[in-house]
């Protein structure tokens, strides 16, 4: 293959990609090892980026591994996370539980179709099962909207 036979793709993509005649769209950092090789690679071999950059594709970078020997190589942060679970936010911990003020709730989150006011008037109604498509048509959402408004499974805050 002739290097002006690669044609690179518009975009922004996490892997640097290549158009190759015959073959499609390749990672590049798998050409740059079929180069440093002499030969096309095999579906089952993996490409490491040794110092974790994925568009660092020079070939002193790149380490060929089996599926096994690159799912070890990623499993680091997996790793640090069992040797650290004190780091890991749950619960408590959480930033929204421990700055609730934070979060987008209500009419602040972003596709919010209903004012609090309304969520209020809605639980007020007190609206029976049948009764959810009409109050849905009214106030301009779904029966499944006001039936979780209702049961305190979406505006919970109120």
């Amino acid at each position: 293959m002739h290097p002006d036979d690669i044609r690179y793709p518009n975009g922004r993509a996490r892997y640097h990609k290549a158009w190759v005649p015959g073959r499609g769209v390749i990672d590049e950092h798998r050409l740059v090892m079929e180069a440093k090789l002499g030969r096309e690679l095999r579906s089952d071999e993996h490409v490491h980026h040794l110092n974790g950059n994925p568009r660092d594709n020079r070939p002193e970078n790149l380490q060929l591994l089996s599926q096994a020997e690159h799912n070890r190589e990623h499993d680091t942060l997996g790793r640090w996370y069992r040797e650290h679970p004190e780091r890991i936010l749950r619960g408590d911990q959480h930033p929204k539980r421990v700055h609730p003020e934070t979060a987008a709730r209500g009419e602040r989150a972003g596709g919010a179709k209903l004012t609090a006011t309304q969520v209020v008037e809605i639980r007020a109604r007190n609206p029976r099962r049948g009764q959810y498509s009409a109050l849905a048509r009214e106030y301009g959402v779904t029966d499944v909207m006001i039936r979780n408004i209702v049961l305190r499974k979406s505006w919970r805050h109120l």
